[in-house]
């Protein structure tokens, strides 16, 4: 009995710290890292190149 209820301590402790990991993790508040950002192309002058889609 004993070790049941220290098990299933362990199982929600396991738990706990696993939902607080998915939830705390940050990924989506930060930018992307540099290797999956999109490649930016620069004119002669240095100025980003903005590509407008037409209006359909």
């Amino acid at each position: 009995m004993v070790l049941l209820l220290i098990a299933l301590v362990a199982v929600f402790a396991i738990l706990f710290a696993l939902a607080v990991t998915i939830v705390a993790d940050g990924y989506g508040l930060r930018p992307p890292p540099r290797s999956h950002r999109a490649e930016v192309e620069f004119d002669s002058w240095g100025l980003p190149i903005v590509f407008l889609q037409p209006r359909p």
